[in-house]
């Protein structure tokens, strides 16, 4: 909290992004056994199916995320080299009053775009890992961004993200659906 002058945990900066995994499962998890593999929430579903034994290809396919287990013995896997995640903050105007944002982070890179003003960010992690110095604009950096942004495209088109969202102004471009109860219809 405070970092980048901000009272909030809700930006793609590291100090926010970045959090601890910790696991423990004795016969199945080596101790000591670290990984620099980038993960996020959503590979939590796939992993409990997976440990469950209930990871059919029909569940597994409801998922957007990836099983942790290939990860347990050595920290490493080939499924997680290279990979890219995918963030999207979308609760504003609200209690928080972040900006609405999106974005990628990639072993290198963090690339956002802040919705709410029309601005894109690029954070090159390995040069600048406090995220300091908006690189987005250096010539030097152009054909990263070029990439970056493809890539930003084609984890939106991945992830099914609505066109428009996480949304400018206003009201928000599609309303997210929570309501999971069934109709009563």
């Amino acid at each position: 909290m405070g970092e980048h002058g901000l009272y909030d945990k809700r930006w793609i900066f590291e100090e926010s992004f970045r959090m601890p995994l910790i696991m423990r499962w004795p016969g199945h998890i080596r101790p000591g056994v670290r990984s620099s593999a980038m993960v996020q929430e959503l590979d939590y579903a796939p992993t409990f199916c997976d440990v469950a034994g209930v990871n059919t290809k029909e569940n597994m396919n409801t998922f957007q995320g990836r099983s942790l287990t290939p990860l347990f013995k050595t920290g490493e896997h080939q499924d997680f080299k290279n990979r890219s995640l995918y963030y999207a903050f979308y609760e504003n105007p609200g209690e928080h009053n972040a900006p609405r944002h999106d974005g990628l982070r990639t072993d290198r890179y963090t690339l956002s775009y802040i919705w709410t003003s029309d601005e894109w960010m690029l954070f090159d992690n390995q040069k600048d890992p406090a995220q300091m110095h908006n690189v987005i604009n250096k010539p030097e950096y152009a054909e990263t961004v070029k990439e970056l942004k493809a890539l930003y495209g084609k984890l939106r088109k991945d992830y099914q993200v609505p066109e428009g969202f996480p949304g400018a102004t206003g009201k928000l471009a599609v309303k997210p659906q929570w309501d999971c109860a069934p109709s009563r219809d």
